[in-house]
């Protein structure tokens, strides 16, 4: 699909945006609740999007690169 790179990449980049934006949002979560156990699950879940989403567009990239 060489005709459609450059829109794969602007997908890809508003997903990569996208991930950033629920990780701020998840950690802004965990800084402003005060009760901890709160706070530990949205720091967590703030960390497995961020690794998860970070896997797929690496894994989107390379498949773009192939």
């Amino acid at each position: 699909m060489p005709n459609f790179k450059d829109e794969l990449e602007y997908c890809i980049d508003a997903y990569e945006a996208g991930i950033r934006a629920a990780t701020d949002a998840h950690l802004t979560v965990a800084r402003v609740i005060e009760l901890e156990p709160v706070r530990s699950f949205a720091a967590t879940w703030a960390d497995l999007t961020r690794d998860i989403g970070a896997t797929q567009v690496s894994s989107a990239r390379w498949m773009l690169d192939a």
